[in-house]
């Protein structure tokens, strides 16, 4: 099996998150703060090959009781299509997903306080950890 990468794509951080190769694990990786879309796509890319991952799960914002997409789902719609188009283009085996983030911040928050992390501490690891859930979510998915 390969790891898996979690997306929580933000305005000011995106918080990351991979999976152990056996998938049984998942851990936070340090947030990245956004620049370009083509810089986002490389950094991600380039934690790919690093990590050996070959499933990315990108957060996608829900809109409740709607049909049409909000402006981060949008971003989190075109920041997928751009990581699969550029990983085919240099011949990279990536298989990219959207998977409804919604609420994972509001759980990703009570699980934090529930560790007695400070107020403080738990802002600084919120995207970390969301992005985590969305990880064992997929994993949660998947068959065994």
């Amino acid at each position: 099996m390969s790891r898996v990468l979690g997306i929580d794509v933000g305005t000011r951080t995106t918080g990351l998150a991979v999976s152990d190769e056996l998938r049984l694990c998942v851990r936070g990786l340090p947030d990245h703060r956004p620049r370009s879309r083509a810089q986002d796509v490389a950094h991600v890319l380039q934690l790919c090959r690093q990590l050996q991952v070959r499933t990315v799960v990108v957060g996608y914002p829900m809109l409740s009781q709607s049909t049409s997409e909000g402006v981060m789902a949008k971003r989190s719609r075109g920041f997928a299509q751009q990581l699969q188009q550029t990983a085919r283009e240099a011949e990279m085996l990536l298989d990219v997903h959207l998977l409804d983030e919604s609420l994972t911040s509001a759980a990703a928050y009570r699980r934090l306080a529930h560790c007695g992390l400070s107020i403080k501490k738990r802002r600084r690891s919120l995207d970390a950890a969301a992005a985590c859930l969305l990880v064992e979510d997929f994993l949660a998915m998947q068959p065994h």
